[in-house]
């Protein structure tokens, strides 16, 4: 588990031991019977102001990439895929995981998170809208608010184990915190598995129309899950990545999701040039201290003269961090040369 994983866990632990009466916010929404305690409620400020909590740790982690550019390019394409939803008042903040695994989550109030691992793993923008429209849908379904409803009244016992732990680790015992952290989701996994699929399943159906509707291939959808299953499908159970354990991937699920994108007339809407170099940039920003990101691009023999733009933007990157300032502005002057608009 993460150092991201355990901070969220433990702070939304916190926040369910102690709701007590239905909160009296003017967006108190209550939630339909889906197998809870349909009387338990929680607001959208309420949601809000756990995000908020949780995001403050993920920062004072040093785990966003604060990249102005990166940063904007998320957030242009989220926003872009949130105005598509039923609800416009939601406001949403994407942001990037300096994590190399392969993952993506949504926190609630709408704090979406995207795994710098994930993103390169992608082979296509369309790819990269299908995670993110996911992860908004969950916000917009409220499917946070569903899973608090259902933990507050059933996984009592390990929800009292999380705040344990989370006092260990204010005492000085880290290790005996993440230990109790483990312990207790190991406890609360059954009860959260069935729930989950069905979250995932109703991300699926509303993500995949906001794809469409932003103008991005739904199809991306079910081919990042292909390639997640034939990646990772044979492992062993200890090295499943992230998305998996928290985003299961089954043939079932891929095969709605293709069935859903087939009825949907798909876009002829080539990745964006920016897309391409928000990956090269990560790639660069991404490289371990320990090693120079120009060995990535000299093992790919590319030259000056290559029409391969963000490979080229990439390079010219890894020059400047690598303290070659010289041969980083003769790559930018013959990009600017041979395209000046």
């Amino acid at each position: 588990m993460s150092r991201v994983s355990r901070s969220i866990s433990a702070l939304v632990a916190a926040y369910i031991l102690f709701i007590g009466a239905p909160p009296t916010h003017s967006s108190e929404l209550n939630l339909p019977d889906i197998g809870t305690d349909a009387n338990v409620t929680i607001s959208l400020d309420d949601e809000y102001r756990l995000g908020s909590m949780a995001m403050r740790e993920i920062r004072n982690q040093g785990q966003v990439l604060e990249d102005p550019e990166v940063s904007e390019y998320l957030n242009n394409m989220g926003n872009r895929l949130a105005s598509f939803t039923q609800s416009p008042t939601q406001k949403f903040q994407f942001f990037l995981v300096k994590e190399g695994e392969i993952n993506a989550f949504a926190l609630p109030g709408g704090f979406i998170g995207i795994n710098a691992g994930l993103l390169l793993a992608t082979h296509n923008e369309s790819e990269l809208a299908g995670v993110i429209a996911h992860e908004i849908s969950h916000v917009t379904q409220r499917h946070f608010a569903h899973a608090i409803a259902a933990q507050s009244r059933n996984n009592v016992v390990s929800t009292a184990a999380l705040l344990a732990s989370i006092m260990l680790g204010a005492s000085g015992s880290p290790d005996a915190a993440i230990a109790g952290i483990s312990a207790a989701q190991s406890i609360a996994l059954n009860n959260q598995m069935s729930f989950s699929r069905d979250n995932e399943s109703d991300a699926d159906n509303v993500g995949i129309r906001l794809v469409s509707r932003a103008g991005y291939d739904p199809n991306g959808m079910w081919q990042f899950f292909e390639v997640l299953q034939q990646e990772h499908g044979t492992v062993a159970e200890s090295d499943i990545p992230s998305i998996l354990r928290s985003h299961p991937v089954t043939i079932e699920r891929i095969a709605e999701t293709r069935s859903r994108a087939k009825s949907i007339e798909v876009p002829n809407i080539p990745d964006s040039t920016t897309y391409e170099m928000m990956r090269e940039r990560i790639r660069v920003l991404m490289t371990p201290a320990s090693e120079s990101p120009l060995q990535y691009y000299q093992d790919r023999t590319l030259d000056e003269k290559s029409r391969d733009i963000p490979r080229l933007y990439g390079k010219a990157l890894a020059h400047i961090y690598a303290n070659q300032s010289t041969a980083a502005i003769l790559i930018l002057s013959n990009l600017q040369a041979q395209h000046p608009t």
